[in-house]
């Protein structure tokens, strides 16, 4: 077996396992944020969205530091140098602890300032989201000191541990679920305890796994001053540009809930909950590739890492493309079943989200391939200041007397920007035309598959009663459609003739069988 179809079988391999695992997690997930809505009730969800939300907001700083470690550890890997990898695993876990301490001051100091002074809390629940915070943070810091450990089981394409360790989380959020029905305390405290107690097992699940598997994982003190400078400058130039893009999320959270309070932040929740449960499977193809665009670059293969980056982002959009359609025409029957009563600007904010989310997922593999490349500056500056803009676009907006959704406006507004200026920035680090070959190869076939699939179920979806066997019906034949859609125009000819090999051998198996 060739080293191009070794790799192409451990992507697709990867690919189903994670995919097996985040069908189950999403079914359940679904179902549990039902409950837990009904159970909470719609203020203390919104109250736990913005806490949670605000704590989160300081992610920034580990996503930024997961990425580093992951990119130096999948280099080393892509080189076949394994002698560095422990270095760089000792270094990013004395940063990482560095870190959590300096987090814990500013949470306990800054942070409480802000949650019992300016956040629109209802006073009566202004305990209880202390409480929450205080747990939030507890999770945060576990997860801070835990990540060089993620990092490794990425870079190592290791996925069948997170397949097995997420079926188990969804396992014990049921648990709590049932949990709230019968405890007698608080009830978003006790909440707020619980999934601390969860977040808490996955990571030393994590790091018990990662010891036994991986020899780099044993904690070495390095005192290698050129790799801290090293991490540090990539980390540096990491965080500002994901500083910006949390900013525009979390940030715009803040915003919504001091001009419309926590009732609109509650229908922020849901629609991030519908959008995290649909994009598990996006990141989890990406999840899969992204290791091998590292290291295809890394080895020196930059038109590889450029083909596998554009299939990977048209792949994604595509994949979204199969639940944004029917979502977006049938949002409101699909609350309907789903919560029940849901919170007013649920379905607005649903069907904005999934549009600025197919945009963003269009970006997931050129971020790879710049962060690939370790040149950073150039996407720092020009990404972080489009990104910064949000802000005070959302502000502007809301101070001008703009509904809830303009903050997604916003969003998909800048979101659009920042797709384009990567572009041109890799194919200025690169030397590798990236501007004009992704406009052909992934934009227009992504916005002509969009356009005429969703014109097509535009009138089809006037066939289907607003019943739940209507709504069934309608899912299947829209799915169907974007499929149709999706082979005749959005995938190559090249591309066809793989599904059709693929296919044609799966039913020659099955009849020899």
């Amino acid at each position: 077996m060739t080293e191009l179809q070794s790799n192409s079988k451990r992507l697709a391999k990867n690919t189903v396992l994670l995919y097996m695992r985040t069908f189950f997690v999403m079914i359940i997930g679904l179902f549990t944020s039902r409950v837990i809505l009904q159970t909470l009730g719609v203020e203390d969800y919104g109250t736990y969205t913005i806490v949670g939300g605000f704590v989160s907001f300081f992610s920034i700083i580990s996503g930024t530091l997961v990425s580093t470690t992951q990119r130096f550890i999948t280099f080393e890997l892509g080189k076949g140098d394994g002698a560095n990898t422990q270095k760089v695993f000792g270094a990013a876990m004395a940063i990482h602890v560095a870190l959590a301490i300096i987090l814990l001051i500013l949470f306990e100091t800054i942070g409480l300032w802000f949650l019992n002074c300016k956040l629109n809390i209802p006073g009566e629940r202004l305990y209880a989201a202390n409480w929450v915070f205080q747990f939030s943070i507890l999770s945060f810091l576990v997860n801070i000191i835990s990540t060089p450990y993620t990092a490794v089981i990425i870079a190592h394409e290791r996925m069948k541990a997170f397949a097995y360790i997420s079926i188990m989380d969804v396992i014990l959020r049921l648990v709590i679920v049932y949990a709230l029905y019968l405890t007698p305390f608080d009830k978003l405290i006790t909440y707020s305890i619980l999934l601390f107690g969860v977040a808490f097992l996955d990571r030393m699940i994590y790091n018990i796994y990662c010891k036994i598997n991986f020899k780099e994982t044993k904690v070495v003190l390095v005192k290698d001053k050129g790799l801290y400078k090293s991490m540090f400058s990539f980390a540096g130039m990491n965080f500002i540009g994901s500083f910006a893009s949390i900013l525009s999320g979390q940030g715009t959270d803040i915003i919504i809930n001091l001009f419309f309070g926590v009732t609109v932040n509650a229908a922020r929740g849901i629609s991030n909950q519908v959008l995290h449960a649909v994009t598990r499977f996006v990141n989890d193809f990406m999840t899969a590739l992204n290791p091998q665009i590292t290291k295809e670059y890394a080895a020196g293969n930059k038109k590889k890492s450029k083909e596998l980056c554009f299939q990977g982002s048209k792949y994604s959009f595509f994949l979204m493309l199969f639940f944004a359609v029917p979502v977006v025409f049938r949002a409101p029957q699909i609350l309907s079943l789903w919560l029940g009563n849901y919170p007013d600007y649920s379905v607005i904010f649903v069907r904005c989200a999934f549009i600025l989310s197919m945009l963003t997922v269009l970006s997931g593999t050129l971020i790879t391939e710049i962060l690939a490349t370790g040149n950073l500056t150039s996407t720092t500056w020009w990404i972080g200041g489009t990104r910064l803009i949000t802000l005070p676009l959302v502000y502007l907006c809301y101070s001008l007397g703009g509904g809830p959704e303009f903050a997604y406006f916003s969003l998909i507004f800048i979101e659009i920007v920042s797709l384009f200026l990567r572009l041109f920035i890799l194919e200025r680090i690169t030397d590798v035309k990236f501007v004009k070959d992704f406009t052909i190869v992934v934009f227009f076939r992504a916005v002509i598959v969009t356009l005429i699939s969703g014109c097509i179920v535009f009138i089809v979806n006037r066939l289907f009663p607003d019943t739940t066997m209507g709504l069934l019906e309608f899912l299947v034949v829209a799915v169907f459609i974007v499929g149709v859609v999706i082979y005749v125009i959005g995938i190559s000819a090249d591309e066809r003739r793989a599904v059709l090999s693929i296919a044609k051998k799966r039913i020659i198996n099955k009849r020899a069988k």
